[in-house]
């Protein structure tokens, strides 16, 4: 069952049904003979549908597989199981994408200076993609001056080089070359985390603008659930390679039902759930190559019962969203009744 209520009225631009990602820890000819490889499962039986023009963020800790699903979304990796469907139609690894499939997708990643060659020029750089695409010197002249207005850089920027920029001028170019191709759809990786918090607001200013203004469809991946408020239409929440909610981000900040949910927003004193206190999850995040039984995140669950250590949850529909817990939240847990 997939995790989450279809948006009433939108058309699924991806369809992720039942993914899973597994990495080889090591691949030797004797591991494979004698039957001893070991795997870590990045990704694990993730159902989720982006809808057109819809922002759907993506939150967790660090190694709940949000970049690994992002990676099976554009293709950079494909799945181990399940099947990722674009427009209705299964697309693998990108290699295998056609041409038109995979000029509709731009990515943006977290460091934006890494991701622009140290040797281009800024010009050189936001050209590539349309370069590589076969447009016209004309064409992509026009374009470059249109993309360059969009993210609010100037003439002058186009002839600089990476390291003469700011973070947040790094940004906006690798903004303005993912969309360079009028992409559908803009899968964001953590694109505000290594900037300064009042560049952060004007980066996502923008992103709300240019999806406005262009029509865009994205993911935003992301820690600060702050910003994720203000810019996502629904969230999943990840955990050890799971979606354990996914609802509209009203609904999920006013009134989490996934107490890893809970647990994350209590974090954000401005955002925590009935300004209560704050939830402190005790031990390390365990091991992908061996997770727990039950719920995988009944070992650090404030609310957890012997049953969570046996019973692997399966989604539950709570008003928009689902949500993956044998005990969701609900007022009678919140004021103490018994179940």
């Amino acid at each position: 069952m997939s995790p989450q209520q279809p948006t009433t009225g939108s058309t699924p631009v991806f369809e992720i049904e039942s993914v899973t990602k597994r990495f080889a820890l090591s691949d030797s000819l004797l591991d494979r003979a004698i039957g001893t490889r070991e795997f870590v499962t990045a990704v694990d039986d993730v159902s989720l549908t982006i809808h057109e023009g819809e922002t759907l963020g993506l939150v967790g800790e660090s190694g709940s597989g949000k970049s690994t699903l992002a990676n099976l979304i554009t293709g950079l990796y494909e799945p181990t199981e399940g099947m990722i469907s674009f427009d209705g139609e299964p697309v693998g690894h990108v290699s295998a994408r056609p041409t038109d499939v995979r000029s509709q997708i731009g990515m943006v990643f977290q460091n934006p200076k890494a991701s622009i060659d140290p040797r281009m020029s800024i010009r050189d750089a936001i050209d590539e993609p349309m370069k590589a695409q076969g447009w016209s010197r004309s064409r992509r002249e026009d374009r470059m001056e249109e993309l360059l207005s969009l993210v609010n850089l100037s003439e002058h920027h186009a002839d600089r080089y990476a390291h003469e920029l700011s973070g947040g001028q790094a940004q906006r170019v690798a903004i303005a070359r993912a969309v360079a191709l009028e992409p559908r759809v803009l899968v964001l990786d953590e694109p505000t985390s290594a900037l300064d918090v009042s560049v952060q607001a004007k980066i996502t200013n923008l992103l709300v603008e240019l999806q406005e203004r262009l029509g865009l469809t994205m993911l935003f991946i992301a820690h600060d659930l702050s910003v994720v408020e203000h810019i996502a239409d629904r969230v999943a929440v990840m955990y050890l390679g799971q979606v354990m909610e996914v609802a509209p981000t009203e609904q999920l900040f006013e009134r989490p039902t996934h107490p890893y949910t809970s647990a994350l927003l209590s974090a954000i004193p401005e955002v925590g759930p009935d300004g209560g206190e704050t939830v402190i999850l005790e031990g390390d995040i365990p091991s992908p190559v061996n997770p727990p039984n039950g719920c995988v995140f009944h070992t650090r669950c404030p609310i957890a019962r012997p049953e969570c250590a046996e019973i692997n949850p399966q989604y539950e529909g709570i008003s928009h969203g689902r949500t993956k817990c044998l005990y969701p939240i609900d007022d009678e847990i919140e004021s103490g009744a018994e179940q």
